[in-house]
């Protein structure tokens, strides 16, 4: 998957739910870029984004700082300002067996 370019804005932060890691302004503006992403997790204590596509692959990216403090700063009721940012996904080797074995 190439990279994903994310521009949160104004709508986005004023649509955003606090500490919900699916309805985050961040999460609503990679909604919009990648409309066909299943199951969206913005993670601030990961420091990352995990979605699956339709196909049922599992991808994940590494947020970059200015998001992570973004994340930070809205959830903790503080003020925050559009931003844009690149993406770089990655696919997760995600093994079914490994996971039955636990």
């Amino acid at each position: 998957m190439k990279d994903l370019e994310i521009a949160v804005n104004q709508v986005d932060i004023e649509n955003g739910v606090r500490c919900d890691t699916g309805k985050c302004p961040i999460a609503l503006a990679f909604k919009r870029a990648v409309p066909g992403a299943l199951g969206l997790q913005v993670w601030d204590d990961d420091e990352a984004v995990s979605w699956s596509d339709e196909t049922g692959k599992l991808w994940s990216a590494e947020l970059p700082e200015e998001a992570q403090d973004f994340v930070i700063n809205f959830d903790a009721e503080d003020p925050v300002e559009p931003l844009s940012f690149v993406l770089s996904p990655f696919e997760v080797d995600y093994d079914e067996d490994e996971e039955d074995d636990e």
